[in-house]
């Protein structure tokens, strides 16, 4: 499942800022919050959205302790791509959490055939469709990390960004996580160093 960013693993980490400067700005700060995001990136349906509102006004202990859950696995998942594109190892810790998220969810994925076609699907149970966003969330890492986009997940490289892309340059040569942002401020000031040093 993939985003406007690419895939939703990758979207997930650009829920909020990784610099110090901008550690404060979260976009999942609550269950709606969670929900608009899913819906935007299509991680669930707009159907399942409301669906998704209601159970969590409705169950408010069980939406809080999902989001928790979805904000700690964003973390984990921001450390071991960060890992994954400087070309080393994650921490152990951060692996052991995304394994835990597996282990925690893949016994409510349930293989179903309808009209002789297989899909995989979430179980039903108010806890369990909380982490449903989770879940495919987990399902986007694990295939990016063991698919063929691995060796292309980059870190932006402009110094006060932080965030995660998906370089599918023919040359594999993309430098920042948009052109349009980072990419034309790092040109931008390029230019005036250039003018300045002239």
């Amino acid at each position: 499942m993939a985003g406007a960013n690419g895939p939703l693993a990758i979207e997930l980490t650009r829920t909020r800022g990784w610099q110090a400067r901008d550690r404060s700005d979260d976009e999942l700060e609550d269950w709606a919050d969670v929900v608009r995001w899913a819906k935007r990136v299509g991680a669930i349906e707009p159907a399942a959205a409301r669906a998704a509102v209601l159970a969590g006004l409705r169950r408010p202990a069980v939406s809080r302790r999902a989001l928790q859950r979805l904000r700690r696995f964003r973390v984990a998942t921001y450390r071991v791509l960060v890992a994954q594109a400087g070309g080393h190892a994650a921490e152990r810790s951060d692996v052991a959490q995304v394994n835990d998220v597996w282990r925690s969810l893949s016994p409510w994925r349930q293989l179903r055939q309808r009209a002789g076609e297989y899909a995989w699907e979430w179980s039903t149970g108010a806890a369990r469709q909380a982490d449903y966003v989770l879940w495919q969330c987990a399902l986007s890492l694990g295939a990016l990390l063991t698919g063929e986009s691995a060796r292309r997940i980059r870190l932006c490289s402009s110094h006060d960004c932080g965030w995660l892309f998906l370089d599918e340059s023919r040359n594999g040569s993309r430098r920042w996580c948009s052109m349009e942002g980072c990419g034309n401020v790092e040109k931008a000031r390029r230019y005036r160093r250039r003018a300045r040093d002239a």
